[in-house]
């Protein structure tokens, strides 16, 4: 595949399934017992459905992302991004890619949302409204289950607790166009003017 072995990925594949690389020399345990799967590493029966569509998650990457030498989702990415932060009270978290791509993921925008005064906005609600505009976008942390609590993981980026639960989240994926990003900061625009009225 043309990537390199430090970049992490979303690819796309089954929830519930994944993969996992192990040298030689290195120990492994069990964190659950039952079984002697994978040489006593794993328990429990394979999830042939779920590997099945795990391998063609990782063929369809490598036919549709990985052609040339960059992730060809950088490019729409940042494009979609300088839209998204022309919007007034829209905040970047973590480092800009576009001036040091490697510190990001191709696929991701981690935002915050404030009113043009500044005032945290509930990323949930944002979230919610955007729904309705017919975009799924996300908030607080990715296996997060909490309604209300800040994102633990903004927190420890030095984000203040008031304003980590006014968070986005945003991934692309390989069958995004250009045509279907060019929307989204308009819509983001409407949905912050939704949740200000509330």
């Amino acid at each position: 595949m043309g990537f390199s072995k430090n970049q992490i990925l979303k690819l796309s594949g089954p929830r519930g399934v994944g993969a996992l690389l192990i040298r030689d020399q290195v120990p492994v345990r069990p964190i659950q017992s039952g079984g002697g799967q994978e040489r006593g590493i794993r328990a429990g029966t394979e999830p042939v459905p779920l590997i099945a569509g795990f391998a063609k998650a990782l063929e369809l990457l490598n036919i549709q992302r990985f052609q040339g030498t960059e992730d060809p989702l950088i490019e729409r990415r940042d494009a979609l991004l300088t839209g998204l932060l022309q919007l007034p009270g829209v905040e970047l978290t973590g480092p800009d890619p576009r001036q040091d791509p490697a510190q990001r993921l191709a696929n991701h925008i981690s935002l915050l949302v404030a009113s043009p005064q500044g005032v945290p906005l509930s990323g949930r609600s944002v979230v919610r409204a955007m729904s309705c505009l017919g975009y799924g976008i996300s908030s607080g942390s990715a296996c997060s289950s909490s309604k209300a609590a800040g994102s633990p993981i903004l927190e420890a980026m030095g984000i203040a607790p008031e304003r980590s639960s006014s968070g986005l989240r945003l991934s692309l994926g390989s069958w995004h166009r250009d045509a279907d990003l060019a929307p989204v900061p308009i819509a983001l625009r409407e949905a912050i003017a939704a949740v200000m009225a509330d």
